[in-house]
């Protein structure tokens, strides 16, 4: 065959593509393999009208919406009707735990449904081991419930929900307290020994806690308010590397959390001359004596420290009567 030949044998192919092409769009086939349409297996067992897959998503929405006594119903219908193993619906709540639950309910629920399924295989699982188990994973709280529920979920959220190059594990960077002693860089100009773990440092990790809670004016044991507000202030602190802080003309500064503006608002005149009442920044229910004429008050913070430094409360009342000089 001549090159020409070949050429023009090349040509009809590529002819008689484009004429079954356009065939293929106006018969409404776009020339594409068209994934095959499979129907749902009809169950052929139905209670009161439900199938046997309707019947496991009601034991899932009652354990969800937290509804122990439906959701038991809906299991003995799955058991007795459309004979569902225990083992199966150990594994759906283990599936819930995970899904729902908050963090602080997991360690509790997962050993006791591990435990189940080990009573299972030496057939000494009964009925009502079941409905211990249900009862406590549908009375569970659940992530939507707590705070700390709902900030695991929006950390999750900031890597599923976010663009290749915007997510944060795109943007984080190594902070400075990860160069210690166990790492290369641990060892040159930028170590940082802060957190190396090491029992010789772990003292000095104790006495930065304790510095923190006497500038917040806190004292152990925290409240769960507290521990919240030391717990931010703590990372904040540890995120800047020792030169960044060097560079504050005071690191204390690092610890502030309220603004000049937000004083106002808890410092409230009296009528003796110099008397003040500032309220608890974690309790709105409790309030301070501050005496500007003796520089006192009454907070436990300020009594720590017998008087040798200002407190808080005495800083807000500064700051408002030097404002209202001005």
């Amino acid at each position: 065959m001549t090159l020409s030949e070949k050429r023009k044998s090349i040509y009809d192919l590529l002819e008689d593509r484009e004429k079954k092409t356009q065939q293929a769009k106006s018969s409404g086939r776009t020339g594409k393999r068209q994934p095959k349409k499979t129907a749902l297996k009809k169950d052929e067992k139905e209670h009161n009208g439900a199938t046997r897959d309707l019947w496991i998503s009601t034991f899932y929405k009652m354990i969800r919406i937290g509804n122990p006594q439906a959701a038991f119903t809906a299991y003995t219908v799955l058991s007795e009707v459309f004979n569902v193993s225990d083992q199966y619906v150990l594994t759906k709540l283990e599936g819930l735990v995970g899904e729902d639950s908050c963090p602080s309910e997991m360690p509790r629920l997962l050993p006791m449904l591990r435990v189940m399924e080990e009573k299972r295989k030496d057939k000494s699982l009964w009925g009502h081991h079941i409905a211990h188990a249900i009862q406590l994973v549908a009375r569970s709280k659940k992530w939507y419930q707590t705070e700390m529920g709902r900030e695991l979920e929006q950390i999750r959220h900031s890597f599923y929900n976010r663009k290749k190059g915007e997510r944060d594990m795109d943007l984080m960077s190594v902070p400075s307290i990860s160069k210690d002693g166990h790492t290369r860089a641990g060892h040159g100009k930028d170590a940082d020994k802060r957190l190396d773990g090491h029992w010789w440092n772990r003292w000095n990790v104790e006495k930065r806690w304790r510095k923190l809670l006497d500038v917040l004016g806190f004292e152990e044991p925290l409240t769960d308010e507290e521990y919240e507000i030391a717990r931010d202030q703590w990372v904040k602190w540890h995120m800047k590397s020792p030169t960044e802080l060097k560079r504050d003309k005071d690191e204390l500064d690092d610890y502030s959390f309220k603004t000049d503006e937000d004083f106002k608002e808890y410092v409230e005149e009296t009528d003796e001359e110099g008397i003040f009442k500032v309220r608890s920044e974690t309790s709105k229910n409790k309030k301070y004596d501050v005496n500007m004429n003796e520089g006192t008050c009454t907070c436990p913070a300020f009594e720590k420290s017998k008087g040798k430094r200002p407190c808080k409360h005495i800083r807000w009342t500064h700051a408002v009567l030097k404002e209202s000089e001005q």
